[in-house]
C-alpha cells in the first residue's frame, strides 16, 4: 500500500494504491526428508531440497484511490480505478530451494491426519518466498 496525504494552500489531496502481485508455479521438489518419531501414533519430519519452479500464471492488480478537496473542505474531484494486468517479465521457468516440517498422527494402520508447512523460493535472488499450510487425510493401501 501506498497512502499520500497532503495540503497545499487549504487544499487537500490524498492518493492511495493497493498493489498486489499473483505468482503461479507448478513446483517439482526433490527432497530428503527425515522422520522423528515421538509418540506411539505421532511422528514428525524434516525436509529439505532443490525444486523447480515452472510458471503457470503471473499477474498484478493495482487499485488507485485518489480526491481532491478545496480548501472549504468540498471534494473537486475524486476517483477509483483498477488494472489487472499479466507480467511479463517473470521466467518461464526456474530452480529454488525448499524447506519444510510437518506432523504425521496414525489413527487406524491405513489412515493419517497429516500436516504440514513449506516455505520456498523459487528465483534467483531469493527476494520472493512461497508458503503453504496444509492438513490432509493419508490413507495407505
Amino acid at each position: 500500500d501506498v497512502d499520500k496525504e497532503t495540503e497545499d494552500d487549504g487544499s487537500q489531496y490524498y492518493d492511495k494504491y493497493e498493489i498486489s502481485w499473483n505468482l503461479n508455479y507448478l513446483e517439482i521438489p526433490v527432497l530428503a526428508k527425515l522422520n522423528i518419531p515421538m509418540k506411539k501414533n505421532i511422528k514428525s519430519n524434516i525436509f529439505y531440497g532443490p525444486a523447480l519452479g515452472i510458471k503457470i500464471g503471473a499477474t498484478y492488480d493495482i487499485d488507485h484511490e485518489y480526491w481532491e478537496k478545496d480548501e472549504n473542505g468540498n471534494i473537486v474531484e475524486e476517483v477509483n480505478e483498477s488494472d489487472k494486468s499479466e507480467i511479463k517479465i517473470i521466467k518461464n521457468m526456474d530452480f529454488g530451494i525448499v524447506f519444510g516440517a510437518g506432523v504425521e498422527y496414525k489413527m487406524s494402520d491405513a489412515t493419517a491426519l497429516v500436516g504440514e508447512y513449506e516455505m520456498s523460493t523459487i528465483d534467483n535472488d531469493d527476494t520472493e518466498r512461497g508458503d503453504l499450510v496444509s492438513l490432509g487425510l493419508k490413507y495407505n493401501f
